[in-house]
């Protein structure tokens, strides 16, 4: 599975978004930081109707979604997202 980190560059979320990238790698999750507002996050975002940002998708090797997180509020923890992309 890979968790796509979708997010406004030059925000505070950006940080955010880094940390957890950094955390979920440490947790052995294949991880990739998407630009909201680059062709490939527009996509993403209309495709799986993602409203807010930050947000994290968990996608299985199909690529089907396991899971959306959105917004700031509810962000994930890294045990969840390794749980989840681990099974």
């Amino acid at each position: 599975m890979k968790a796509y980190l979708l997010y406004n560059q030059a925000t505070p979320a950006q940080r955010l978004v880094e940390d957890l990238e950094a955390r979920l790698k440490e947790a052995t999750v294949d991880t990739e930081l998407v630009d909201a507002d680059s062709p490939h996050g527009i996509q993403m975002a209309e495709t799986y109707d993602v409203l807010a940002r930050p947000a994290v998708i968990l996608m299985s090797n199909e690529g089907t979604p396991v899971k959306i997180w959105e917004g700031m509020d509810d962000m994930p923890l890294v045990t969840d997202v390794s749980y989840l992309a681990h099974q």
